[in-house]
């Protein structure tokens, strides 16, 4: 999932700054607190916007999802009423992630297909070569119906 969302907003959240809790997220059996960091990012293909919160290191400890970016900044600013003036805005566009995503996964895309680690389930990798999940689906059954 994070691997579809661009970064188009981030703010931190300064410890001076007022936490309304509840954030109605829950990880795992908790309800996640407040964190030190939020990113607002777009899916290009559901247009749908995530809401990152993430610990100092910008790991995403939970995520929810909101129909506009407004709605994604205006539940963030409930929990956090003084975030509104924070915001730091870092558009990032389609092609700015798809560039980033193929560089950062050159070494580890479908030897056959080409396809990255966030566009498949699995890879699976033995030295330098990797066949993704898809392609096997399509080698079996290529070999299912060739030894009719």
């Amino acid at each position: 999932m994070l691997a579809r969302h661009t970064v188009q907003w981030y703010a931190i959240i300064r410890p001076t700054m007022t936490f309304h809790g509840p954030t109605h997220l829950l990880v795992g059996e908790q309800e996640l607190e407040r964190v030190p960091r939020i990113a607002i990012g777009s899916d290009h293909k559901t247009a749908e916007h995530a809401v990152l919160h993430c610990d100092h290191k910008w790991r995403v400890l939970g995520i929810t999802t909101h129909p506009s970016e407004a709605e994604a900044k205006s539940r963030v600013e409930r929990i956090y009423p003084d975030l509104a003036g924070a915001w730091v805005h870092r558009p990032v566009s389609e092609q700015e992630a798809l560039d980033y995503l193929n560089k950062r996964d050159a070494r580890e895309k479908c030897s056959f297909c080409g396809r990255r680690p966030d566009e498949v389930t699995n890879i699976v990798a033995k030295g330098k070569a990797r066949i993704c999940d898809i392609c096997l689906r399509e080698f079996q059954a290529r070999i299912a119906t060739s030894s009719l």
